[in-house]
């Protein structure tokens, strides 16, 4: 139902107690620059680090008065990555309050946030994944739960973390200690990988209103020699190199389609997914995890991976939130 004004009233929620705070602010300063005014109402709802709800830069005087806010709007656009949002918090909330919202439901906010749960789905479904163990980071002698055989070089990350926050590369096993505690800043639990040889390719799912699905351009990821795709490399002017589409061949771009497709539905993902792989030799996909509230800014990658298709990122937008209203018609 359109505003009084005669154009849809967007409520942007944003920000999070998570470490993807700042992320997730830029996110939302994107979406609302590049929303049509003429078509949109647009309103920011910040949580702020400590819980806190904001409106125009003033305190609300607690959740009662937020979810009024959200009451009234035509839809809710969502753009909390990590905890407190993206793990299906948020959506719950936004269930509760009965109100359209861009995005995924608790489900696939709540299992796709959960690394070592969504691989073990996608390996049941058939899809590589690499050798791991999920680490309890407060269980004694915890080091003794890594299998002999996961040698290094490994990769450990919080189990529940976005933008690579608290993740490290051990070449070493005697580093094994320090990194699982980074880590467990972050989380309470730890999963630790055998490092994936293989090229780093994202590739993203869309809804569209009448329900139907839309696949993007795959996107390579490149950065320099030895180094990984962490947070600095992710959000550092010249940090990796993205090229879409991705110089892969037809049926290693159709491989990719059909995992994230599959994937997707078995998630019960909604809205938009960014599924994040390394393509072995052969060009066979090995998930490394998938972000179902991925960054939107107008240089994330999956504007970038739509515009290869000629979804310009104002479109893209529209289409999210369009979609959001017509699976509550």
């Amino acid at each position: 139902m359109p505003s009084t004004d005669g154009r849809v009233h967007v409520i942007v929620v944003c920000g999070g107690s998570g470490a993807e705070h700042d992320v997730s602010i830029a996110s939302a300063d994107s979406i609302l620059q590049h929303l049509d005014a003429s078509v949109y109402r647009a309103t920011r709802l910040v949580i702020g680090h400590d819980g806190r709800w904001f409106h125009d830069g003033e305190a609300l005087p607690g959740l009662s008065a937020a979810v009024v806010m959200l009451e009234a709007a035509d839809v809710v656009f969502p753009v909390i990555h990590g905890t407190g949002g993206e793990d299906g918090t948020l959506a719950a909330l936004l269930d509760l309050c009965a109100v359209p919202y861009v995005g995924p439901g608790l489900r696939a906010g709540a299992v796709s946030m959960d690394k070592h749960l969504t691989k073990l789905l996608a390996r049941d479904a058939g899809v590589r994944v690499a050798p791991g163990v999920l680490l309890d980071s407060r269980e004694p002698d915890v080091l003794d739960s890594v299998p002999g055989d996961l040698d290094t070089p490994l990769f450990v990350k919080p189990d529940q973390e976005g933008s690579s926050f608290g993740v490290s590369r051990v070449t070493d096993l005697d580093e094994l200690e320090k990194a699982v505690a980074l880590a467990a800043e972050f989380d309470r639990y730890v999963l630790v990988e055998k490092e994936v040889e293989g090229r780093e390719i994202d590739i993203a799912v869309l809804e569209r209103p009448d329900g139907s699905l839309s696949v993007s351009a795959p996107l390579e990821i490149r950065v320099g020699s030895g180094a990984f795709f962490d947070t600095d490399a992710k959000y550092a002017d010249g940090g990796a190199e993205f090229l879409v589409p991705a110089p892969i061949s037809d049926e290693w771009a159709d491989r990719l389609r059909r995992t994230s497709l599959l994937l997707f539905g078995l998630l019960g993902c909604t809205g938009l997914a960014r599924l994040d792989y390394f393509v072995d030799d052969l060009g066979e996909p090995i998930l490394n995890e998938i972000n179902v509230v991925p960054g939107l800014t107008s240089h994330s990658q999956v504007p970038r991976m739509f515009q290869a298709q000629g979804i310009g990122y104002p479109e893209l937008l529209d289409i999210l939130i369009r979609t959001a209203m017509a699976r509550t018609a």
